[in-house]
């Protein structure tokens, strides 16, 4: 009896799986731009950030020193390199990490619901690292490299609501660097207990050309517990990529999201 084909060669279904993700790098790790190129590598102007995701018990990553994020174990990483169009400068750039509440308006694809929804429910400034010292947004002029500034987020997700702590690293005419953390330790009811300083960002922004910018962004959950976390790693994935289109000025409802 003859052998029945299928319907489509095993490459050509492969090809189709292939075309409709998006690109995720392989490599063992991520490495920022700090002294050479990234990985993963830069996404062409308009086109999705280049992904890499790592969800690994035991992961220890040595960071490169200008993200001062140093060694340690990793539950998750995320990492997106992408171009984008922007004509406003650093100071535009800069300018929506002082406007915290501006944060309310962040959008994200919840796989858990299936829908676009809000990433915060509430984010205000604070004067001191205390959830009552609410206060009016940062000026650009008050994000500068060295001294720390403090605000309230409330997140819808697992981490829930808390204090952060925001960080610039590094600030000039053609490149910025900001790192945000979570101020206290946090012990989600359906997530591994998260440390302080455990749940961090990464934003790094570098002029290539008038107008056009590229950037990196970091997403991650120091700690152990990756096994646990890769139940949420689409979620993550989707926050990171809201995170970026908001400072970038893309739509947030860009369709399709980076994870469904």
């Amino acid at each position: 009896m003859a052998t029945l084909r299928p319907y489509f060669p095993l490459w050509v279904a492969l090809a189709l799986i292939l075309l409709c993700a998006p690109f995720v790098a392989l490599a063992d790790e991520p490495y920022p731009p700090c002294d050479g190129e990234p990985e993963p590598a830069y996404a062409a102007v308009g086109a999705p950030p280049n992904l890499q995701v790592i969800t690994q018990e035991g992961f220890v990553w040595d960071a490169p020193r200008c993200t001062g994020w140093g060694k340690g174990q990793y539950a998750l990483l995320v990492a997106a390199a992408a171009t984008f169009a922007h004509k406003g400068g650093v100071d535009a750039l800069i300018g929506k990490f002082a406007a915290v509440s501006g944060f309310k308006v962040v959008r994200y694809w919840s796989t858990s619901h299936q829908v676009w929804r809000p990433l915060f429910r509430a984010a205000h400034a604070l004067s001191q690292a205390r959830p009552e010292a609410r206060r009016s947004d940062f000026a650009p002029g008050d994000l500068v490299p060295g001294p720390v500034k403090h605000f309230w987020l409330a997140e819808n997700g697992p981490v829930g609501a808390g204090v952060f702590r925001l960080r610039v690293l590094e600030r000039s005419q053609d490149r910025l660097i900001v790192d945000i953390r979570n101020q206290r330790a946090v012990n989600p009811p359906v997530h591994p207990k998260i440390a302080a300083g455990g749940y961090r960002y990464l934003f790094m922004f570098e002029r290539q050309a008038p107008g056009v910018w590229r950037f990196y962004g970091l997403t991650g959950l120091r700690g152990k517990g990756a096994v646990a976390v890769t139940w949420f790693r689409n979620s993550y994935v989707n926050r990171a990529i809201a995170l970026y289109r908001y400072v970038a000025g893309i739509p947030m409802e860009r369709e399709p999201p980076a994870a469904r």
